[in-house]
């Protein structure tokens, strides 16, 4: 056998790996093609309106919201009523996901949509979690199939558990947030550097981007919008600045509450990021434009009340707070004040209040009024329940607390009730949205 046989039959097996790989690679490519080609809509509509694919985290899945007052639905309710009867507005924005993780939720669930529109609103938490940094290995789909198949029932490469989660609009999305926190301009790039890349996805698909800044802009949020600013300038996509619109609002009504004190949006804010996504449409020439105000169409939301009346050997309270809100009634013998959620409340956190914190009638979840939408809450529970602590420390005193709760998956074996009396219980992070004025009882 001479030398140049030998080395012929050497560089066979890797050639032959080589090119079983291209194959594999090729075949992966061809499949996902046909795929957008043919793969049928998720949410059809018999007039073809308008897609609009909404994409972020947990300012896009809507935390602390119903579905019907995220901005994705409010932006769905806003086209439709201008006249597009089959707008769809899908959202799979899922809390925690940085920019990376958003990326990748676009890339694995966004064909089957086929969506004229990718609208996101994605950034903040790329300063706690390091997005995983690019590859040239990114983009083969054998590198992708790989990492699917090692990541399906266990850790990823680096020892983490993916976080596995479900989409308002029903898609399961696995993701990973770990690593050393970058610097703030470090994150920023990385919200650049993604937004961009999700731009491509979209125009390759011949969708239109709709990049979307924070409604806040003090601290770190001014230097994330910056970012989307920029990399909306990048791409040629539409920015939609929320913050300016709250700005806006906020000229025409000082009362406003956009914000929880976590900065996530109230449903008033949702609801004006909706209606801000609709206007860059509708100046896109996309959609029918709504009304030119911030505030058009968008109601006022009231502060919590209560009401407290004794009943024999019962106290019956009535509770009137926003739809979707969780209420707390917290009763206390003093009132120096004290702290709920980091709000300072007219009371004090003494021996009753530390009786009735979780008494199981003091709190629930808002129920309906038809008409209104305004939940309503009508506990009564026994006088005996709530005398407690010295009464020299004065009569018995009562104040509630809209109190928001995040979404609780199905599968967390938590209820409502679970995260209301365990503060320190998962999911149970909460936001005090208004505080009523003190009830004396006695």
């Amino acid at each position: 056998m001479t030398g140049r046989t030998r080395t012929a039959r050497l560089l066979l097996v890797p050639t032959a790996i080589l090119l079983g790989l291209l194959a594999v690679e090729g075949g992966l490519r061809t499949a996902a093609w046909l795929y957008r080609l043919t793969a049928p809509r998720e949410i059809t509509a018999d007039g073809g309106g308008l897609t609009v694919l909404c994409a972020g985290d947990s300012n896009t899945f809507g935390l602390w919201m119903w579905d019907q007052d995220t901005w994705p639905a409010v932006l769905e309710a806003s086209l439709r009523d201008a006249g597009d009867t089959q707008a769809r507005a899908v959202n799979i924005g899922m809390a925690g996901m940085n920019t990376w993780a958003v990326r990748e939720a676009i890339e694995s669930t966004g064909d089957k949509y086929k969506p004229d529109v990718v609208a996101v609103l994605a950034g903040v938490n790329n300063i706690w979690s390091h997005p995983r940094r690019p590859s040239f290995t990114d983009r083969l789909r054998i590198v992708r199939l790989i990492r699917l198949l090692r990541d399906r029932d266990g850790r990823d490469a680096d020892g983490h558990h993916p976080v596995k989660a479900q989409t308002r609009a029903g898609d399961w999305l696995r993701f990973v947030n770990v690593g050393k926190p970058p610097t703030l301009e470090e994150a920023a790039a990385g919200v650049r550097r993604d937004l961009g890349a999700m731009a491509t996805w979209a125009a390759e698909r011949g969708a239109r981007s709709v990049f979307i800044t924070y409604g806040s802009e003090t601290g770190h949020y001014a230097v994330i919008n910056e970012a989307i600013r920029a990399a909306a300038g990048d791409a040629g996509a539409l920015l939609v600045d929320a913050s300016d619109w709250f700005r806006r609002a906020r000229s025409q009504d000082p009362g406003l509450t956009l914000v929880f004190p976590d900065d996530h949006p109230t449903a008033v804010g949702y609801g004006l990021i909706g209606r801000a996504v609709h206007a860059a449409l509708g100046r896109a020439g996309m959609a029918r434009k709504p009304g030119s105000g911030p505030l058009d169409g968008l109601a006022a939301v009231p502060p919590p009340t209560l009401t407290a009346v004794r009943d024999g050997d019962r106290v019956r309270f009535h509770v009137e707070s926003m739809r979707g809100d969780f209420w707390r009634i917290l009763v206390s013998r003093g009132d120096q004040g004290a702290l709920a959620w980091g709000t300072a409340l007219p009371l004090a956190a003494d021996a009753t209040w530390e009786a009735t914190y979780a008494h199981p009638g003091l709190s629930g979840e808002m129920g309906f009024r038809e008409g209104d939408g305004m939940g309503i809450g009508d506990p009564a529970v026994l006088v005996s329940d709530l005398h407690h602590g010295d009464p020299a420390d004065g009569p018995l005193r009562v104040v509630v607390c809209a109190v928001m709760v995040p979404h609780i998956p199905a599968d967390s074996g938590f209820t409502a009730q679970d995260v209301l009396a365990r503060p320190g219980a998962p999911f149970g992070i909460g936001a005090v949205v208004g505080v009523s004025e003190p009830v004396l009882l006695d």
